[in-house]
């Protein structure tokens, strides 16, 4: 309730009320969590109960992290508890005695899905604490992070479906292209888009299996299999976009920039049909008069790079308002749009947009 009225605060005093009750002596500590002997003395139910809060603990620390980032240590502060309290939850169901006794485990799984968010933005401060039970580095942590998380989920078939996405996004992150794509391709046998898509979003924000087979495009022209890049983006087109509601911005996004940026480098005629798919999916559904700011900000390099291409290099309309946008943005925006399209999408927009002669023009 206190999160839906905007009292994240207040929210995690109740949280913490809610897990000193299993606490045997002092009271909860967002740093120090729970030690052995609590978390042996936990019942089935009382499992479930703590790691749920814990997990939503840590969202709502992860939430605050996200509108202080960049506030000094107030935004440190929130993205170190999150990594702690999530980590720490996980841990928790890993190690009690009861998880043996439980038949749902799905009260941990967000907490993984979380955790790859975390690690994505290379925020998890006490990362060499974990690397000594779970491998020597940062690849074999996370890795790990995912295999336990693909083994909780196998009899589940959605939350299987995130987890081997989770994986497939790992394997990414380390260069490790042809592993991620048979993840993906494992991950695209069981994932059913009419059937999971929206429970996905629902349960983990955004369509991360969606999401990841459009990022496994980039690989595919990474490893020089264009043809099943060209299928796969059809595939996603006909079957995932369809799926995915008009005002879930982030994963139409999310599924839409891969597929534009192989369609630009195929022709124009098929950065044209990139174009269409970006405006009828993401600019179109945007309420420009209740947006937020950043939504509407973040559509415009991908336009100006579509219709640069459409041109043919020449000028377009709308190009000088569409250039003086990005160049009027906030240098924290344009951190976050270059910073998000790494983690993302394996792209650079610096890189992409400094090849495109539009951006050697005055304005």
């Amino acid at each position: 309730m206190f999160e839906k009225m905007g009292q994240r605060d207040k929210a995690l005093e109740i949280d913490k009320c809610i897990l000193n009750l299993f606490k045997a002596e002092d009271d909860y500590d967002w740093e120090t969590g729970f030690n052995t002997a609590e978390i042996n003395s936990l019942g089935p139910k009382d499992l479930q109960v703590l790691v749920s809060v814990m997990i939503n603990s840590a969202k709502r620390w992860w939430r605050i992290f996200q509108l202080t980032v960049g506030k000094g240590e107030e935004g440190r502060r929130a993205g170190s508890l999150a990594a702690k309290t999530c980590m720490g939850g996980i841990r928790v169901f890993k190690e009690a005695p009861a998880k043996k006794l439980l038949k749902d485990r799905s009260a941990v799984f967000p907490g993984y899905s979380l955790m790859m968010a975390v690690l994505k933005g290379g925020l998890y401060h006490d990362r060499d604490e974990f690397e000594s039970e779970l491998g020597e580095s940062p690849e074999q942590f996370e890795t790990e992070l995912a295999c336990n998380f693909i083994a909780e989920t196998e009899f589940q078939q959605y939350h299987h479906c995130r987890a081997l996405a989770m994986k497939a996004d790992i394997m990414r992150r380390h260069g490790r292209y042809e592993q991620a794509v048979a993840l993906t391709e494992e991950m695209k046998s069981v994932y059913k888009p009419h059937l999971h898509s929206k429970v996905i979003l629902d349960e983990y924000v955004s369509d991360h299996c969606g999401n990841m087979l459009a990022a496994s495009i980039t690989w595919l022209c990474y490893l020089d299999r264009k043809e099943e890049a060209q299928r796969l983006c059809d595939y996603i087109i006909e079957e995932v976009l369809p799926e995915i509601g008009e005002t879930q911005f982030i994963s139409l996004t999310e599924v839409l920039y891969p597929i534009c940026l192989f369609f630009k480098d195929q022709s124009k005629e098929k950065a044209m049909e990139a174009l269409e798919l970006y405006n009828k999916y993401v600019i179109r559904p945007i309420d420009m008069e209740t947006a937020l700011p950043a939504a509407v900000q973040s559509t415009i390099p991908m336009i100006i790079i579509l219709k640069c291409r459409c041109s043919d290099g020449d000028r377009f309309d709308s190009m000088h308002d569409d250039v003086a946008s990005i160049l009027d943005l906030d240098e924290g925006f344009q951190d976050w749009v270059e910073l998000g399209s790494l983690a993302y999408w394996d792209i650079a927009y610096s890189s992409i947009c400094a090849l495109r002669p539009v951006y050697s023009w005055q304005i």
